[in-house]
């Protein structure tokens, strides 16, 4: 039983994976998201069940001690099958909520209704946030359903004596339904904060984590019940499932390790438990400690539980990440040849000081804030990246880049901008420059290295080269004999960029008006 305020680590799971799921949703929603949300249904669906076995374990086990002294546990036992009739009535009404929802969101013959229950997955419709809004807030299912819940909840703390402080505190901390509030708007009622615009894959686990935190309350009150039974016996009178996981952190590809196993305890018994020096506050049992995550890295805490004169040390690791998003796009990886071209490389909750990053074709060096990578000849690049976690060099993949060259810039003469010009213009100009385009993202400067003018003078064809960016004396000469409605070209004109390479730009014809 989880019995006090502390939430059982599946009772956690749960809750941080819906949030985790839900939080993407504000993002552009994948049909992997989309599918993680049916995967989590369906394993919501599973925890029902496996609720379901338990609580009929516990009620064989009070109807034993119930044959045994029926005059100190039949009270008991009535008070327990009155949880378990009302706890059957509330998840049937949530699942019948379930499928009118998708009934409405599939139509009435919607496939993933079977035997009057959903299965979640089967539903078409996922993605539809119409069916949702309408349901719980137009049709006032919602407010109905916060009715429910708290009808629910009212009926099983008439069954809790006063001085049981613990199972009063869980019992009116599960399933809130307290207002919803947003740094973005005004806080709404939860019907509507909850179940607006949630599309339907995500509004039926939601629906089906109420059922789960129902028969939560179920399991708690029947343990709660049975130990009332059980006063004045000395025996343990609880048993939790723990798993000791060797690591927190586990890449794809890796292993999860860790012992799994029931500890016993006598929530009669208030050890004294210590944490990194701090004491903390018991209730039946157990203490609840939490610090916050200010550090990124591996994090260790240690301390004592002292249980009648006799101390049990102990010690556990976790690790804290940065929160981040990723956002790439596949179609554009691209590095440019004869530049540094900045690259973020990161290990989601691995320090920086563990990450090992290498990159094929290309020099690679690291600078503030991330690398720094100049490729080569080849056509692609990767950059590898092997992270140390647990003491153990791990690879965690590589990303593959294009690499292109530096798109030519645009030649410009000076002082002229357009297909045209006077002739003041064209004499006070000095020669022509490279251009790059202006939404390059790289500042790089190119020089011109050669150029050829082109002209008819006087009915015959002129030419003259310059081997810099300025004109030559032929050149000018040229320039300054152009009429006005003739063509002065510009052609063969090289730049050098800052690589060293020389490229051809394209002409230049300009008009004399």
């Amino acid at each position: 039983m989880s019995g006090g305020g502390k939430e059982t680590p599946r009772q956690k799971m749960i809750g941080m994976m819906y949030l985790v799921l839900t939080a993407m949703l504000a993002m552009n929603v994948s049909a992997e998201v989309l599918n993680a949300f049916k995967l989590f249904e369906v394993g919501l669906s599973q925890t029902v069940r496996t609720f379901g076995e338990k609580n009929n374990t516990t009620e064989s086990a009070f109807h034993t001690a119930h044959a045994e002294n029926k005059e100190r546990v039949g009270p008991w036992l009535d008070k327990a099958m009155k949880v378990r009739s009302l706890t059957k009535d509330f998840v049937a009404y949530v699942e019948t909520l379930k499928v009118e929802l998708v009934k409405l969101a599939d139509g009435p013959e919607a496939i993933a209704i079977e035997n009057e229950a959903v299965n979640g997955d089967l539903i078409i419709n996922v993605s539809s946030t119409e069916p949702s809004s309408r349901f719980m807030v137009e049709m006032r299912k919602g407010l109905e359903l916060k009715g429910k819940i708290g009808d629910y909840k009212q009926q099983m703390l008439s069954m809790v004596n006063g001085s049981a402080e613990g199972i009063k505190a869980n019992l009116q901390k599960t399933m809130p339904t307290d207002e919803v509030k947003s740094a973005h708007s005004a806080p709404r009622p939860w019907e509507i904060g909850t179940f607006t615009d949630l599309p339907v894959i995500a509004a039926v686990p939601l629906l089906t984590k109420i059922q789960v935190d129902a028969m939560t309350i179920e399991a708690d009150m029947m343990n709660y019940l049975l130990a009332q039974a059980d006063v004045g016996t000395v025996k343990i009178d609880n048993f939790d499932p723990v798993v000791q996981s060797v690591s927190d952190y586990v890449l794809k590809g890796g292993h999860f390790e860790a012992k799994i196993f029931l500890a016993a305890s006598d929530r009669s018994l208030q050890p004294s438990i210590v944490v990194n020096g701090q004491s903390l506050r018991t209730l039946e049992g157990k203490a609840m400690y939490k610090v916050p995550a200010n550090s990124v890295g591996e994090q260790t805490i240690s301390g004592r539980i002292t249980l009648n004169g006799k101390p049990y040390p102990f010690t556990y690791n976790y690790m804290v990440a940065e929160p981040n998003v990723v956002v790439s796009p596949s179609k554009m990886n691209v590095f440019y040849r004869g530049v540094e071209n900045p690259v973020d490389v990161s290990a989601a909750g691995v320090p920086d000081n563990k990450v090992q990053v290498s990159a094929t074709n290309g020099n690679l060096r690291r600078v503030a804030g991330g690398y720094m990578i100049v490729p080569g000849d080849g056509n692609t690049c990767d950059v590898s990246v092997i992270a140390e976690i647990n003491g153990v060099r791990t690879n965690m993949g590589k990303k593959t880049f294009r690499v292109k060259s530096v798109p030519p810039p645009t030649p410009e003469m000076d002082g002229v901008q357009g297909k045209t010009a006077t002739r003041a213009q064209l004499s006070a100009a000095q020669g022509i420059r490279a251009i790059m385009p202006r939404d390059f993202d790289f500042d790089l400067k190119f020089t011109i290295k050669s150029f050829t003018v082109f002209a008819v003078v006087d009915g015959y064809a002129r030419e003259a080269t310059s081997t810099g960016m300025m004109f030559t004396e032929n050149q000018r000469q040229i320039i300054s004999k152009i009429e006005r409605n003739q063509r002065l070209g510009i052609t063969d004109i090289k730049a050098v960029g800052p690589d060293g390479r020389t490229v051809d730009l394209q002409d230049l014809s300009i008009k004399v008006r």
